[in-house]
This record gives structure tokens, sequence and C-alpha cells, in this order.
């Protein structure tokens, strides 16, 4: 306890008093956890992904099958995981003649063979699925990046999943026990997830990184993921997300050359 409060304080110290240093957070809810946790409020930046080429989707359901694939996640080691999977392969091949739906599961898988793809191969796929192992993780942003349609469980989905595999970034925290109350957030920024209620995991989950991004589908059921699956505009769900997206990078790249250059300008 005390050396997680001596690093606290330093860290404190840092922001408070070095003029000549920036300090970004990579996310909103970082900025927040970090404001909660040494009393200072920094600016945050998104991941830009700026390693996958942007707009590089290519599949457009044009094969009279749409294809998606279900990126990894820890979600599916869990017995809840498996049992999800399993009913959502149920799902589509109960309904395939009415829906012509095909769902690639990615990752560690016990029923078939283990799949790996790279960035490039997703980019074929018509639209992605993400059940996130945490509130902030890269494999949004690229998938983001690409202009990939990608459909997520809406708020209540996530909470259920977050019981079953807990969220690493609200697992563990402390805070200076010399700041005062916290006024800005009625939830401290991590929680037991197993026991956790839904006013809590639904507070933060607003500050996760796919809520401060536009044009991300939020289903509510399996049945309803299928039929909204299918019914997306493609073309125009990938366009509105990199139009959005250029000027993210814009934006952010505007803000770290502002940050480079102020603490590269004389003090005196």
């Amino acid at each position: 306890q005390g050396s997680a409060h001596s690093y606290l304080q330093r860290i404190r110290s840092l922001l408070v008093t070095k003029p000549q240093m920036s300090f970004l957070a990579e996310g909103r809810f970082l900025a927040e956890q970090i404001q909660y946790q040494v009393g200072v409020q920094v600016s945050w930046v998104p991941p830009l992904a700026m390693y996958i080429n942007e707009g590089s989707w290519y599949g457009q359901g044009q094969q009279g099958v749409t294809q998606v694939v279900v990126l990894r996640s820890r979600f599916f080691v869990s017995l809840m995981g498996e049992l999800l999977r399993s009913l959502l392969r149920e799902i589509v091949a109960l309904n395939y003649q009415k829906y012509p739906l095909e769902v690639v599961f990615l990752g560690k898988d016990k029923q078939f063979e283990e799949q790996w793809l790279s960035l490039q191969q997703l980019a074929g796929f018509d639209a992605a699925i993400l059940w996130p192992n945490d509130l902030h993780q890269r494999t949004f942003h690229e998938v983001y990046r690409m202009g990939m349609p990608l459909l997520m469980p809406d708020a209540d989905g996530l909470y259920r999943a977050q019981k079953m595999s807990n969220w690493g970034y609200s697992s563990y925290g402390a805070r200076l026990v010399t700041l005062e109350e916290d006024r800005k957030h009625p939830f401290p920024p991590w929680w037991n997830s197993f026991n956790a209620t839904p006013e809590i995991v639904s507070y933060w989950e607003r500050f996760a990184d796919w809520q401060q991004m536009p044009h991300v589908q939020r289903f509510s059921s399996l049945p309803g993921l299928v039929v909204q699956t299918l019914q997306l505009d493609l073309r125009k769900t990938s366009f509105d997300m990199l139009t959005f997206h250029r000027q993210l990078c814009k934006d952010a790249l505007d803000l770290v050359s502002h940050e480079i250059l102020s603490v590269m300008r004389p003090t005196n």
C-alpha cells in the first residue's frame, strides 16, 4: 500500500510541477481513471492504428452470403462464452435459408481447429463482431480504421459478459488517500466483476473506446444480431466510419503536435 501511494504521489507531482512534460492518456476511460487516482485531469487521444491501411476493408457481401468474423476474446474461454458460441452457431444453422449468414470464430475453440488470420485476411469479411476483453482494446481500433462494419453487444450484454470474463483496466486500482472526495463520478473506476451492479458497469462503459466512436452497431440478442447484420447497409456504414476516423486522426495529431510544441517552447 505504501509503495502504491508513493508511486501515485510521484505521478501527481510530475503532472502538477513539470511544465516541460506532456502527458496524454490513451483513451477517455484511462483519462478519467487517472483523474480519479491522482486528482489531475489529463487530455486523451485514442490509438489511431496507423499501421493499418485506412479503408482496407474489401468484403461487401456480394456473394449472396454474408460472412462475418467473431474476433478473438477471452470471453469465449469461459463457460458462458462457450455456450454462447454454440448457441449462435445453432441459430445461424437453423435460419440459414431465410438468413444466409456465415460466422467464423477466431482463436481457441474446443469444437473446431484454432483459427488465426492476418489483418489483411480479416479485411475480407463482410463485418466483424466483438465481445471486448477490456474497455480499451487495440483490436477495436484496428477494425475501425479498416472501415469494417463492426457489431457489439449492447450495455446489458456487455455487463453479463464481463461478469464471466473481467475487464483488465477495471479490475484493480488505487487512489491517493490525501485527495478530497471525488465529486465527478458516483463510483470508483474499478470493480469486482462478479458482484458489481449494472449501474456501476454501465456507467463506466460510457467511457469505453467504442462509446467514443460512432457508427458501431449494437445488438441486444443473438437472433437480433443475425437479422441486424443482414439488414445492415455495409457500404454506408463503412463510409461513415472512415469519414469520422479521418477527422479523428486530424484532431488527435493536431493535439499531439500542440503538446509537443508546448514542451519544446522555451520557458524564459
